[in-house]
C-alpha cells in the first residue's frame, strides 16, 4: 500500500508539471465566428470577433463556427508549425490557406476520420502549416455537436513531437497505474471471493474508458469508425449503473437503506430516455440531462455515505473518494461544456483525481474486507461460546434430571437399589454393591415397580435415566 502511495505521489508532480506546454515562437492572432454555412466564400471579415486564449470555449452554443489565424513572422525563411487541435467534440474540420486572397482548402476531416495529410498517430486533429516570412491568414471550420470547444496549441513541429511524447509517457504511466489497480482488486476477488472488489474493478474499467475517451484514443484505435458521438453517453450511463451496484454492496445499503434503490432505478431511467431522446434528436441539451442523471446518480450514494458514517467505520473512505472526484469531475464537465471555470480544472487534475480515488476506493475495500473478516471472527467466537454454553446447559439438564428421582415415594433402601438399577446393572450386581442377597433385591425391585407404577427394568430406564 505504501508502494501506491508514493506512486500515486510521482504521478501527481508528473501531471501537474506536465501538462499546458507553450509552444508557438510566431506572433498570431486568433478570432471566431459563428456561422450555419462552412462555405468560406460566404464569410464577411467584420463578422469576426476577437478570441481571449486559443483555448476557445464558448459553452453550450454549439453548431458551426470559423476561425481565423493571422500570423506575423519575422523570420527570414519559412517555418513549418502544427496547429494541435486537442478535441474530440468536433464532427467535422476544414482548414485554408489564404494564398493571393484566394483560400486554398488543404486539410479535411469528416466524423473524426482525416481525408487529407492525417497521421496515423495523431490522437487529436493535428493540422501542418507553413508561415511564411511576412503576413499570412488560415481559416479553419469546426462543427461542435457536445459543447463548442477547441483547445488549440500551436507550436514548431519538432517541440509538438517531444510534447506528445511527453504526453503519451505521462498517460501510460496513468492507464498502468490504472491497469495495476485493477489487477490487484481482481487478484483480491479470486483470493477472497468478495464481490466488491469485482464491483469495483468493472467500475474502474468503465471510468478509465471514459478518459480513454477524452484523451483521443478512440480515434486512435479506430480511425475509420463514425459514431463516437454514441459511446460517451453509452459509457457514462454504465458508470452509473456500476456505481450504484458497488455502492450498494460496499456499504450494505440493502440492510441500512433498502429504498434507495427504487430512487436509483428513477434516476437511471430518466438519464437512459434522456441519453436515448439525444441520440434521436441530436439536441445536445438532451445530452446535458443524462449527464446531470449521471451526476444525480452518484450525488445520491455520496449522501448515502454520510449517512452511514456513524453505522459503518469504511463509509468515510467512500464519502473521501466519491467528495473528490464528484468536484474534480463535476468541475471539469462545467468548464468545458459550459464555459464556466468553477475551479480552473484541466485534464490533468482530472487524472490526478482519478488516480487518488482508485487509492482510496481499493485502500476502502481492503478496509471493508478486513473489518468484515474481523466481525465474522467475533461473530464465530460468539457461536462458539454460545454453543458451548447451550451444550453446559444440556449437561446440567441432564444431571438434574438423574437427580430429579422419585425420592417421596420410595425408602431410602428402596432408592439407592432404583439408582443402581437404572443403571442397568443386574439383581446379582446390585446385591453384591448393596451387601443384600438377590432376593432381597428382587422383593425391593418389586415394590419399587408398583410404586412407580412401572412393569420392568427397561421402562424404569426408559423413565427416569435421562
Amino acid at each position: 500500500m505504501r508502494f501506491i502511495f508514493a506512486v500515486g505521489f510521482l504521478l501527481f508532480f508528473s501531471f501537474a508539471n506536465g501538462f499546458d506546454i507553450a509552444e508557438t515562437q510566431i506572433d498570431f492572432k486568433m478570432y471566431f465566428a459563428k456561422t450555419q454555412s462552412n462555405n468560406i466564400n460566404s464569410l464577411h471579415q467584420n463578422s469576426f470577433l476577437s478570441c481571449v486564449s486559443t483555448n476557445f470555449n464558448n459553452g453550450i452554443n454549439t453548431g458551426g463556427y470559423w476561425f481565423k489565424f493571422d500570423f506575423i513572422s519575422k523570420e527570414l525563411e519559412a517555418k513549418k508549425l502544427v496547429i494541435d487541435i486537442a478535441s474530440i467534440y468536433t464532427d467535422s474540420i476544414f482548414a485554408y490557406k489564404l494564398q493571393d486572397s484566394l483560400p486554398s482548402l488543404f486539410f479535411e476531416t469528416n466524423f473524426g476520420r482525416a481525408t487529407i495529410n492525417k497521421h496515423i498517430f495523431n490522437r487529436y486533429v493535428v493540422i501542418p502549416i507553413t508561415i511564411s516570412p511576412g503576413k499570412s491568414s488560415y481559416y479553419i471550420y469546426a462543427y461542435f455537436k457536445l459543447g463548442a470547444q477547441l483547445p488549440i496549441t500551436i507550436s514548431t513541429q519538432k517541440k509538438f513531437d517531444i510534447s506528445n511524447t511527453h504526453t503519451l509517457l505521462l498517460l501510460g504511466i496513468y492507464y498502468g497505474f490504472a491497469l495495476m489497480v485493477l489487477i490487484l482488486n481482481l487478484f483480491y476477488f479470486f483470493n477472497f471471493k468478495d464481490t466488491v472488489f469485482l464491483y469495483y474493478s468493472l467500475l474502474l474499467i468503465f471510468i478509465t474508458l471514459t478518459i480513454m475517451y477524452d484523451d483521443g484514443f478512440m480515434y486512435l484505435l479506430f480511425p475509420r469508425a463514425t459514431h463516437y458521438i454514441f459511446i460517451e453517453p453509452l459509457i457514462h450511463f454504465v458508470v452509473a449503473l456500476l456505481g450504484i451496484i458497488f455502492a450498494t454492496f460496499y456499504l450494505n445499503l440493502q440492510q441500512y437503506l433498502p429504498k434507495i434503490k427504487w430512487l436509483a432505478v428513477a434516476i437511471l431511467f430518466y438519464t437512459l430516455f434522456s441519453f436515448i431522446f439525444y441520440f434521436k434528436y441530436k439536441n445536445f441539451l438532451l445530452y446535458l440531462c443524462g449527464e446531470f442523471g449521471v451526476f444525480l446518480t452518484l450525488c445520491t450514494y455520496w449522501l448515502a455515505g454520510i449517512y452511514l458514517l456513524k453505522k459503518e467505520s469504511f463509509a468515510k473512505y467512500f464519502v473521501l473518494a466519491y467528495s473528490l472526484i464528484l468536484i474534480i469531475s463535476t468541475s471539469y464537465f462545467i468548464a468545458t461544456k459550459a464555459n464556466f471555470n468553477l475551479l480552473n480544472v484541466s485534464e490533468g487534475w482530472l487524472k490526478i483525481g482519478g488516480i487518488f480515488e482508485m487509492l482510496i476506493i481499493s485502500y476502502a475495500v481492503a478496509i471493508r474486507m478486513k473489518t468484515l473478516s474481523n466481525d465474522n471472527d467475533k461473530m464465530r467466537e460468539e457461536i462458539e461460546q454460545f454453543t458451548l454454553q447451550i451444550g453446559t446447559l444440556t449437561i446440567n439438564q441432564k444431571e438434574e434430571q438423574k437427580i430429579s428421582l422419585p425420592e417421596n415415594e420410595l425408602t431410602l433402601r428402596e432408592l439407592e437399589i432404583f439408582k443402581l438399577l437404572i443403571t442397568g446393572k443386574s439383581n446379582s450386581e446390585i446385591a453384591k454393591d448393596v451387601f443384600l442377597s438377590v432376593n432381597t433385591i428382587k422383593y425391593h425391585t418389586k415394590n419399587i415397580y408398583e410404586k412407580l407404577n412401572i412393569k420392568n427394568k427397561l421402562e424404569a430406564i426408559a423413565k427416569f435415566k435421562n
